[in-house]
């Protein structure tokens, strides 16, 4: 226990889960396929740090709706001058959400808490992590869709320094920059601030 509650202090085995979906073609539908998708989770301490590892991935099989492909998880808005955006377990900052779609995708999310601990103004212990995401997929039958989008057929990445109990405050702040092939020349698209609300625990 610390003062702000329950924190896990070590994790000695891996979690993994596991999702089906299986459609028939029933009540004059006309769709038939199968959907999957896996999540491996591990995290392990060692004297440079704790690093966290989580690596998912999916496949579609059959004709199946836009909306039951995989939108890789893109939290950030084309709308927006600036991307800033909360995050989520397995979302990407600076990618722009609703513009990819892929009927077959892995991803990873890699990070490492620094061991170094400080205060700022109030009792919570601060620290950062560095994050790495990266995700690749690809649509084969894009022309099913008669729908705007363009398959994540390149490895997508993005890095970034996360604060941890960001001015001893319950959130943490994180500056995430896009890198690699879907980079762009305009310094806001690849730019993204993230707010995190540590009570989610993730």
């Amino acid at each position: 226990m610390t003062p702000q509650g329950k924190s896990l202090i070590d994790q000695k085995y891996p979690e993994f889960y596991f999702n089906y979906e299986q459609s028939y073609k029933i009540f004059g539908g006309d769709l038939s396929y199968v959907r999957f998708d896996a999540l491996f989770v591990h995290n392990f301490k060692t004297r440079f740090g704790t690093t966290g590892f989580r690596l998912y991935g999916g496949m579609v099989f059959g004709g199946a709706p836009i909306w039951k492909n995989f939108t890789m998880n893109g939290l950030a808005s084309p709308r927006r001058d600036f991307n800033f955006n909360l995050t989520s377990f397995l979302g990407f900052a600076t990618l722009e959400g609703g513009k990819y779609y892929n009927d077959r995708f892995v991803a990873y999310y890699f990070t490492h808490k620094l061991p170094w601990y400080f205060k700022s103004f109030g009792q919570n212990i601060s620290s950062f992590d560095f994050v790495l995401r990266g995700t690749i997929g690809d649509m084969e039958k894009a022309e099913y869709h008669q729908f705007r989008f363009r398959p994540l057929n390149h490895l997508y990445q993005e890095v970034g320094l996360e604060w941890n109990n960001f001015l001893s405050t319950y959130f943490n702040l994180g500056l995430f920059y896009r890198v690699g092939y879907y980079t762009t020349r305009n310094f806001k698209q690849n730019f993204a601030v993230q707010f995190k609300l540590k009570l989610l625990e993730f």
